[in-house]
C-alpha cells in the first residue's frame, strides 16, 4: 500500500510542480508588474523567457480577478486532469 502511494506521489510530482511551483516561482522571480502594458519591471534572472513566463502567470491572476476566479479555476483543473493523465502513463511504464 505504502509503495503504491509513493510511486503515485513520484509519478505525479514533475507535473504538479510544473503547473503549480515553477509558475509561482516564476512570478517571485520579477518585480514591478504593470497592469497597463503588462509587463514586469525587472527580473533577478533576468531573460526573455522567464519574464513572458512571469507576466503570462501574472496577467491569468489579473483576468482572473475581474472573471469571479473562472479562468484560474479552469487552469486548476486542466492541470490537475493532464498531470493525472500524464502520471498515469509515467507510472504504467
Amino acid at each position: 500500500m505504502i509503495k503504491k502511494g509513493f510511486n503515485w506521489f513520484l509519478s505525479r510530482l514533475p507535473f504538479y510542480s510544473l503547473f503549480f511551483i515553477f509558475p509561482v516561482l516564476g512570478m517571485m522571480n520579477c518585480q514591478g508588474w504593470n497592469e497597463g502594458s503588462m509587463t514586469s519591471e525587472s527580473c533577478l534572472v533576468n531573460t526573455s523567457f522567464l519574464q513572458a513566463y512571469a507576466d503570462f502567470y501574472y496577467a491569468l491572476v489579473l483576468f482572473s480577478s475581474f472573471m469571479l476566479l473562472i479562468p484560474l479555476v479552469i487552469y486548476i483543473v486542466i492541470a490537475i486532469w493532464l498531470s493525472e493523465i500524464l502520471g498515469r502513463k509515467l507510472a504504467d511504464n
